[in-house]
């Protein structure tokens, strides 16, 4: 037994002398200024080793990575090659071209034109304006009839006005209008002119004046001035009757 014992404290004496030395703990500072010092001495020793191995890998690497100044690195392409044949654009002129010249001739050709036939219309309707102010100041139905009469010789052959009178004045007024109208104004129309021939065309009432005056204001809006189509569909100037030749 004694034997034995002996025996197995050699063998772990004789392992405990094979084991290197960093297996075995260092001792534990005696107080905290030791372990101070010790710590300070670890950090002094690894930055000494530090640039003991960096001066090896890092002047060996250095020439192969970076290019010399004003060069370009063989991998990176010319970025301005695409445009080293690239064609200049045509220098754009600052004056309209020819279509919008021609475009902007023929509007003011149709403004001018506008103008012209606006002028015209309105130089034409004079009559009808003078008319109209007249009849709005009568004050007898002979001075709205005379005044009709003298508005349609300004448009119209004078040889086709200056007999008319009667139903026939009052065919050729209403001729002159539209369908829709003739309903409207041949009742007063045909009042009017009826009353002209008779005793108590002076003593018309004043709202029946002003009735007539509206009609024939209406009527010169309607029919005056002229068109070529009136004209043309004029039926002859009545005959007037010739006295007999005296033998």
């Amino acid at each position: 037994m004694l034997a034995n014992t002996l025996v197995a404290n050699s063998a772990a004496n004789t392992a405990q002398d094979s084991l290197p030395l960093h297996a075995f703990p260092e001792p534990l500072p005696e107080n905290l200024q030791q372990a101070q010092d010790l710590a300070n001495a670890q950090s002094a020793g690894a930055s000494q080793a530090i640039p003991q191995a960096l001066p090896q890998s890092i002047p060996q690497a250095m020439p192969q990575a970076m290019p010399q100044a004003g060069q370009m690195p063989n991998s990176v392409p010319d970025v301005m090659a695409a445009f080293k044949h690239s064609i200049e654009p045509t220098q754009i002129s600052q004056f309209p071209a020819v279509g919008w010249w021609i475009l902007g001739i023929l509007g003011l050709v149709l403004v001018v034109v506008a103008i012209y036939f606006a002028v015209q219309a309105y130089k034409k309707a004079t009559a009808v304006r003078q008319a109209k102010q007249a009849i709005t100041k009568a004050s007898s139905i002979a001075e709205i009839n005379t005044l009709l009469k003298q508005a349609c010789l300004s448009y119209f052959p004078r040889q086709h006005i200056a007999p008319l009178n009667g139903d026939v004045w009052l065919n050729f007024l209403l001729n002159q209008v539209k369908q829709q109208h003739r309903n409207e104004l041949k009742p007063k129309l045909k009042l009017m002119i009826d009353q002209l021939y008779t005793p108590i065309a002076k003593d018309v009432s004043a709202a029946q004046l002003n009735q007539f005056k509206q009609a024939a204001n209406f009527w010169l809006s309607q029919a005056l001035p002229a068109s070529n189509k009136q004209l043309q569909q004029l039926e002859p100037a009545p005959k007037l009757a010739q006295e007999p030749a005296h033998v």
